[in-house]
């Protein structure tokens, strides 16, 4: 039976799912930002980005770019969330996108809250 990761916010954000582990990673754990509200570097080193959650709690407006960068919101953006409306929540498998330079996360808007997963 394949290993596998039961993390907080995988699923529904409240009972979380099993994740079959994916073969071939140098590491194959799952690792999890937290919960961010701010502009912030996910990895400082290559990665694959495994999924994001995305929830506006104010009132409106919030967006997610994540980038192919290990420090700034520049360089190739791999995922782009639609804008949210007030208290939606949305969550994205991003099928281990590979980021070859680290992962950086760039939100907008009022009273933004996200989480990204991914593995080195």
């Amino acid at each position: 039976m394949a290993d596998t990761y039961t993390g907080p916010l995988v699923g529904d954000g409240v009972n979380p799912t099993q994740v079959p582990v994916a073969q071939g990673f140098r590491d194959s754990e799952v690792y999890s930002s937290g919960v961010k509200a701010i502009d912030a570097v996910i990895s400082d080193q290559p990665a694959h980005a495994v999924g994001v959650d995305v929830h506006d709690s104010g009132s409106g407006n919030v967006q997610l770019i994540l980038y192919d960068n290990a420090s700034a919101a520049s360089g190739t953006a791999i995922f782009k969330s639609p804008v949210l409306a007030a208290g939606a929540s949305l969550n994205f498998n991003l099928d281990n996108v590979r980021c070859e330079n680290g992962i950086y996360a760039d939100i907008a808007g009022t009273a933004p809250e996200y989480i990204v997963r991914y593995r080195r």
